[in-house]
């Protein structure tokens, strides 16, 4: 006895992987799409029982089925039938390109025309899955996943740095590795850090990637007048919520994508190793200058582009002693190992974020490379280790004012 379960975010492949499934197994197919909105546009979901009632009449009439959708709210109604679980996840810019590429589906639009018509609205349901909380998005599917007991799979590309920190097994390898006090970025990012922001006495702040709030604790007890954050994860905004107790900091769950700050509100912002996850930094960088006040600056650190144009030389779980700068001049994702897991981070030169930077309204006004020090590194041998390449890229940055044009 065969029953399937196949779902993830729109494009992701479930209807082909479901129709191959179906024919090589001989099962009873269903997409869920044909029975859970009404007809007319703008589309509108039809009430749960009605969807439910056609949904067990298909499952009386088959002994064996594939059934394939977004909707967790119908699919928790299968699953105690379920025999065999497959959560597609290839990441929501893959879901995006198969969205564009796809094919008229008669069983769903009038015409081609129509499907088409609707392709705008569809691409930004799609971008929206992350950050969704409703029955159809990566929350939900996640949630759906790690409660099966039987067996099942999750098929996908490389996690988004959303993805990396909210899934329990890479989130806790992480946090492990930093509450160990060995961390790079203990070691060798924050000092060189704090000496790039300088004094924060009475000023603003605002922290892209908050974390799990230790910075904006150290922040604050350095005499900054106040502290906000954003971060993707939730998981690490229920620990910056428990680090920053008893202050008066604010942080809130939100993408940097999406990002809006009120305008001439900070004298700070920050962001430490973040950056690199972002496919975009122009529109990001213009609401950081938006968000300033006059002389504010822009502070942040990210993975040296020398570490991320290759991976080629990483030998998982060893430290690394050899290291290949190749594609250095081609910008654009990198699939890499870290934590175990494959991820997906964005390379840029450092030229790149230099011109970005001056194309937002900002002017450079230094930069480091964290370099290792006897200070910071006691063993000789990992100091040695750590002088031969840089880890990490930090650029301050302030804010420039606007021209008038004549």
């Amino acid at each position: 006895m065969s029953k399937v379960v196949i779902f993830g975010n729109s494009g992701a492949g479930k209807s082909t992987w479901a129709r191959q499934l179906a024919e090589e197994q001989q099962l009873g197919h269903l997409d869920l799409d044909t029975l859970a909105w009404q007809p007319g546009v703008p589309p509108k979901r039809r009430a749960l029982a009605d969807s439910a009632r056609e949904l067990a009449q298909f499952t009386a009439r088959h002994s064996d089925w594939v059934i394939e959708g977004c909707y967790s709210d119908l699919l928790e109604l299968v699953v105690p039938e379920c025999t065999e679980m497959v959560f597609l996840n290839p990441g929501v810019e893959v879901c995006i390109e198969h969205c564009r590429a796809r094919p008229w589906e008669p069983h769903k639009y009038a015409s081609k025309a129509a499907q088409d018509a609707n392709l705008e609205l569809l691409i930004d349901w799609v971008r929206a899955y992350e950050t969704r909380d409703d029955a159809l998005s990566l929350a939900s599917h996640r949630r759906l996943f790690a409660e099966f007991s039987g067996p099942k799979r999750e098929v996908g590309a490389a996690l988004s740095g959303p993805e990396f920190f909210e899934a329990e097994d890479t989130h806790r390898a992480y946090r492990a590795r930093r509450d160990s006090g060995a961390a790079p970025n203990e070691l060798l990012e924050q000092p060189a850090f704090d000496q790039l922001v300088g004094d924060v006495r009475a000023m603003d702040v605002f922290d892209l990637g908050c974390g799990d709030g230790r910075y904006g604790r150290s922040l604050l007890e350095r005499g900054c007048h106040s502290y906000g954050g954003i971060d993707a994860s939730s998981r690490m905004i229920a620990a910056a919520e428990l680090t920053l107790a008893g202050t008066q900091a604010v942080v809130m769950r939100g993408r940097l994508e999406q990002l809006e700050l009120p305008d001439s509100s900070f004298d700070l912002i920050v962001s430490r190793m973040t950056l690199h996850w972002l496919a975009e930094l122009g529109p990001l960088f213009a609401r950081v200058r938006q968000a300033l006040r006059n002389k504010g600056r822009f502070v942040f650190s990210v993975e040296h582009p020398v570490l991320t144009c290759s991976d080629a030389a990483r030998v998982e779980g060893q430290g690394r002693t050899r290291w290949i700068v190749d594609d250095y001049f081609i910008a654009g994702p990198r699939v890499a190992t870290w934590f175990g897991a494959r991820v997906q981070k964005y390379h840029r030169t450092l030229e790149q974020y230099y011109h970005e930077l001056r194309a937002q309204g900002f002017v450079v006004d230094d930069l480091r490379e964290a370099t290792p020090t006897a200070q910071r590194i006691a063993d000789p041998q990992e100091l040695r280790r750590r002088q031969r390449v840089p880890l990490m890229l930090l650029i301050g940055a302030s804010r420039a004012a606007l021209t008038a044009k004549p």
